[in-house]
């Protein structure tokens, strides 16, 4: 790893989840200093027509993990709102992990449904 650098995981690569179910995410990070924290944040946001809407739903904070190491972060997933693609708008579900001072930032994308697949509209039914 070079310096300067992390990198973030979701375990086994997963992407497909459904409410409730934990998430888990390995961070290994070899940095040219002594980090005073990492930063993992659950998020989702929209896309699509119109303003973009964020919304943090949990951040765990992990302090002084020093200039280089390893971690698994465990955290449960929420209930709501299910991952969407429609036709003019998506909610899309985030891990975030930011590494301070560096403010470097990695941005894993996964999916929340209940059947694992999800939910898209590509036809207005009204």
């Amino acid at each position: 790893m070079s310096e300067n650098n992390f990198i973030a995981k979701l375990a086994d690569d997963k992407r497909n989840y459904q409410p409730g179910e934990e998430l888990v995410l390995g961070i290994t990070w070899d940095f040219g200093e002594p980090l005073t924290k990492f930063e993992v944040r659950l998020v989702w946001n929209t896309e699509g027509k119109g303003d973009r809407d964020l919304e943090t739903m949990k951040t765990i904070t992990l302090a002084a993990p020093g200039q280089s190491g390893q971690e698994l972060v465990r955290t449960q997933l929420p209930y709501l709102p299910y991952s969407y693609r429609g036709k003019l708008l998506a909610i899309v579900w985030a891990v975030e992990v930011i590494a301070f001072p560096s403010k470097q930032a990695q941005r894993l994308v996964f999916e929340i449904t209940p059947e694992k697949t999800v939910i898209e509209v590509t036809e207005t039914s009204l």
